[in-house]
């Protein structure tokens, strides 16, 4: 997902830099988790336990967490203080999501981020000739 290049994540909003891909433990297409973050960031203390309105309200269910502000008052994410079971071991981690927020390549001119699924199927497709060519190579 990342070409193995480091990256840094930056608020949609006012271009702050958040964090860098040297903190990220995971990713997915929803959200990247960090153990730590590279500012200060406004944090809303109020141990939420409801979810915030987006697409993974139900995985959230049951964590206590913080909401997490930019120095711009743009939500970019959460501070995780208990997790659930889906997030067992992402206590004290931020989860920043992608909505919020945008990432650039150190090192090269491209945006960070999961591939499309059209550029999944090109490279299966390139793989699938690859592999083709080596089973027709090894046959002979």
């Amino acid at each position: 997902m990342t070409n193995n290049l480091p990256f840094v994540i930056f608020c949609k909003k006012c271009k702050d830099i958040i964090c860098d891909s040297f903190n990220l433990i995971t990713l997915n297409k929803e959200y990247m988790i960090f153990d730590q973050l590279s500012v200060v960031l406004r944090v809303n203390n109020e141990n939420v336990i409801k979810t915030p309105l987006n697409n993974i309200q139900e995985i959230l269910i049951d964590c206590k967490y913080d909401n997490l502000y930019c120095q711009c008052n743009n939500y970019i994410g959460i501070k995780m203080i208990s997790a659930n079971k889906h997030f067992n071991g992402y206590s004290d981690h931020y989860l920043i999501f992608n909505d919020y927020i945008k990432s650039y390549g150190l090192g090269k001119n491209h945006n960070v981020g999961v591939k499309t699924h059209q550029e999944i199927v090109e490279d299966i497709e390139k793989l699938k000739l690859v592999v083709s060519d080596l089973f027709k190579t090894i046959k002979k």
